[in-house]
């Protein structure tokens, strides 16, 4: 008894505050417009997934029932088949004569699945234990053979249970279309609303039992009407396919022997036609009048013995094998928007490298991809990119490659940089951090900037540019001022060192203005107004700005 009421003490200790904040929190957000509007989304949703959910169980259901219903029909069938096998089949065994057989008969055994099934034969007068073994091991021989031809679609029962399975199949597929478009539809409906329930998800139920507020969200989307399941159903969609039958596999069918003559046909590709085996390499070819075709699948290379034969028979040409229809390049939209996913999923896969993702990395990914993609039109149109990270699990590094091996270098450069963003400064990383990054530098080809690798094609790499710098106008100028210091040709010990640091310079300069014009920055830096009072012989260091920052 004391255990129960201690046990009572402590559910209302923890239970009643529960409550109370619980109906607390629902009347304090029950006047916000963003959480009421994320509530109808909840509710639809639940609607549409019991929905889906109880069709996809009607369909599992009727399948494993199919597959049932066929196995045991299929039984049944193999039963009839074995009980045409007649006794007299048995005579194939050593000392099994017609006065055995006929005592086989009067004790109730009229067919050869009879014997094999027996339990024992003993109580047959004139069989005693060899006898019975020896009964045994040809009735299963021959019937294990009858299984055989059985399931190879051979016989009259396997004939009919043939056709009656395929009608059976027909029907369950018949029946099962209109549940097929039902999952079709709740699929498309809970695809078309995917962004919006991301948002709901946030801003619903969740908000119960925490201290979070419902965002601010804009009044189109609040105002914007919710569709009804009704809605959904009259849209056309194309019914899912039908999932992997759990049946066991058709019986073959076999060709009869009247079906297995050729009948002449007036297509040349569908004649019959005989060709001779090649002869080997190292044989001279046959001195017959005949050629022997290059390619021996060619039906008009064929050798048909009644038919003329030209002196000098012109070389076929095979028809040209079928090509696959080319994809169809992507449209700069549809690259961005491309771009845009992969560094999202990119980003949470860094992220989730040491094994889980914190809410500072979510916010630095989020800030990151507004600086980037908040003025390409491409993307805002497509996806809210505050809402991009709602419900969406990290990838494996691996996963992303090919969806990484399409994007320019400058792109992949930035998908980098982002990650090494998201995983804060070098000396705070930790091992897995570190080999997530070279398993990225390696899937991206990306290495360290030296004179011994660069790119002319990439402004980038003409400039030297550490892989985790950020690119901004500053920066730039900064590293050309750097490099031209570093490549003075008065500084050369030789003609042709000069020479080298001359072309060097030149190449910098073009890199240069080319990444200024991408930033659309000036070439120059803006002029700046000395400090009056500034210490005397200051200067502008970037040496120290890269430290200090």
């Amino acid at each position: 008894m004391f255990w129960v009421q201690t046990l009572l003490v402590v559910l209302v200790t923890i239970g009643l505050p529960l409550v109370l904040f619980y109906f607390f929190r629902l009347k304090q957000l029950s006047s916000s417009p963003t959480y009421l509007w994320a509530i109808r989304l909840e509710k639809l949703e639940k609607e549409l997934r019991r929905g889906l959910q109880q069709t996809e169980s009607q369909i599992e259901a009727a399948n494993n029932e199919q597959a049932s219903n066929i196995t045991k029909a299929r039984a049944q069938a193999l039963k009839k088949h074995l009980a045409d096998l007649e006794l007299d089949l048995l005579k194939q065994g050593q000392g099994i004569g017609p006065s055995v057989l006929d005592g086989l008969r009067q004790a109730g055994y009229y067919d050869v699945g009879a014997v094999a099934d027996a339990f024992s034969l003993q109580n047959v007068p004139g069989v005693g234990p060899e006898r019975e073994k020896t009964l045994k091991a040809t009735a299963s021989k021959i019937t294990a053979n009858a299984t055989k031809e059985f399931n190879l679609g051979k016989g009259p029962e396997a004939a009919r249970e043939r056709e009656r399975e395929a009608k059976t199949t027909r029907d369950f597929e018949q029946a099962m279309r209109d549940p097929l478009r039902t999952i079709a539809v709740y699929r498309s409906a809970l695809e078309e609303l995917g962004p919006r329930l991301a948002l709901a998800h946030q801003n619903g139920s969740s908000l119960h039992f925490s201290f979070r507020q419902p965002a601010l969200l804009s009044p189109d989307t609040l105002d914007a009407p919710l569709p009804t399941i009704d809605e959904f159903w009259g849209r056309p969609v194309n019914p899912v396919p039908m999932p992997a039958s759990k049946a066991p596999k058709p019986l073959p069918e076999v060709a009869s022997s009247k079906e297995a003559v050729e009948e002449p046909s007036s297509d040349e590709f569908l004649k019959p036609r005989k060709t001779q085996p090649l002869p080997p390499k190292s044989a001279p070819a046959p001195s017959s009048g005949r050629s022997t075709p290059d390619d021996p699948f060619d039906p008009f290379g064929a050798d048909v013995p009644d038919a003329p034969k030209p002196s000098n028979p012109p070389k076929p040409s095979t028809p040209p094998p079928p090509t696959s229809r080319p994809t169809q390049p992507q449209t700069p939209t549809e690259q961005t928007i491309s771009w845009f996913e992969t560094m999202v999923d990119l980003g949470l896969s860094a992220a989730k490298s040491d094994g889980r993702i914190v809410e500072a990395e979510r916010k630095t990914l989020l800030t990151a991809l507004h600086e980037r993609f908040a003025t390409e039109k491409a993307v805002t149109n497509h996806v809210e990119i505050d809402a991009c990270l709602a419900g969406r699990d990290s990838t494996e590094l691996d996963n992303l490659r090919d969806r990484l091996m399409v994007l320019r270098g400058d792109q992949r450069r930035w998908g980098y940089r982002l990650c090494c963003k998201i995983m804060g400064p070098a000396a705070e990383r930790n091992t897995r951090e570190n080999e997530f990054l070279a398993l990225l530098r390696r899937m991206l080809n990306l290495k360290a900037p030296s004179p011994d690798s660069i790119d002319l094609a990439d402004p980038e790499s003409v400039l030297e540019f550490d892989l985790e710098r950020e690119i901004s106008a500053d920066a730039v100028r900064r590293q050309k001022n750097l490099l031209f210091d570093k490549y003075d040709p008065e500084k050369s010990s030789c003609p042709s060192e000069a020479e080298k640091c001359k072309i060097r310079r030149k190449q910098i300069e073009k890199a240069t203005k080319d990444i200024l014009t991408s930033l659309g920055a000036p070439i120059d830096a803006p002029p700046t107004t000395e400090d009056p009072f500034a210490a005397p012989g200051s200067r502008y260091n970037p040496d120290l700005d890269d430290i200090l920052g």
